[in-house]
């Protein structure tokens, strides 16, 4: 591609990105750190992620905006900000600071990718800052990205923003479970699970903690192969703490999984509930 092709190119990005990134002003004299993540992707809904640390806090916010358009006067977006809780918001941070992020200089990064996503960085460290675009997210500039869609995976609450959400980080590759634990070890299932995804779901089902009650969060999963049926008949059988959490779409699974009984609920508060109770 031509040189003056790719600036042009660069060109309309980085204008798309100064339009979405000024329909959220930050306040620097409040916040210590920053990461941002302003998405156009060919797949989905365009997106502007912010993750700010400040001297109470730190704050995840996302917003979604279904069309792009610079001289739309009131822009829809769908938003949510959600506090990070203390031990994640320090791992996330430790982690970020520890990738290699330098600016691209070769312009060719900018027309490549596998997943048709644009994305344009922003970090900033005790006022110190660094702007950055990238596509490949086989570089720590896809680890920065991988960081900031766990993230939200694990704080995010609202049903829409997390619908548009798991679309984005999945569609860009991010495996669709989440596995956290603590007193009760939480697997959480989003999007759709398929059948050559098995081997790495294997390894993470085998890799979930023994005599700790285990929640399997199915809300925001919307279709599982039946191949992989298998793997969840045996999370019934090596687990005795177990409860399932599901909606109207995965409760299909459960039925066909022949999953019944007073283990199956609709919140996973309540599921997290019982599991307390249950010895």
């Amino acid at each position: 591609m031509s040189e003056g092709l790719t600036t042009m190119i660069r060109d309309v990005f980085q204008a798309r990105v100064n339009w979405l990134r000024g329909q959220f002003e930050l306040d620097s004299l409040l916040v210590q750190k920053a990461a941002e993540a302003i998405c156009f992707p060919s797949f989905s809904h365009n997106a502007f992620i912010r993750v700010t640390k400040k001297p109470a806090a730190t704050i995840f916010e996302f917003a979604s905006q279904r069309d792009f358009d610079e001289n739309d006067e009131c822009p829809h977006f769908i938003r949510e900000a959600r506090s990070v809780p203390h031990a994640m918001a320090s791992q996330f941070w430790k982690a970020i600071q520890e990738l290699d992020l330098q600016e691209i200089q070769d312009d060719e990064q900018l027309i490549g990718g596998r997943d048709g996503m644009l994305v344009a960085g922003y970090l900033m460290d005790n006022a110190v800052s660094q702007s950055f675009m990238f596509f490949d997210d086989e570089t720590p500039f896809g680890q920065y990205l991988e960081l900031i869609f766990g993230l939200g995976l694990d704080v995010l609450e609202s049903p829409s923003c997390i619908e548009r959400f798991v679309i984005l980080s999945f569609g860009h590759g991010l495996f669709p479970v989440r596995v956290t634990s603590n007193e009760i070890t939480h697997l959480r299932l989003y999007h759709q699970i398929h059948g050559n995804q098995q081997m790495e779901l294997s390894r993470i089902l085998k890799e979930l903690p023994v005599g700790i009650p285990l929640l399997v969060d199915m809300t925001d999963l919307w279709a599982c192969q039946k191949e992989l049926y298998p793997y969840f008949r045996k999370i019934s059988k090596s687990h005795s703490r177990l409860a399932w959490c599901v909606s109207s779409k995965s409760k299909l699974i459960l039925d066909e999984l022949g999953v019944t009984g007073a283990n199956v609920f609709d919140n996973p508060d309540a599921a997290t509930e019982w599991l307390k109770k249950v010895r």
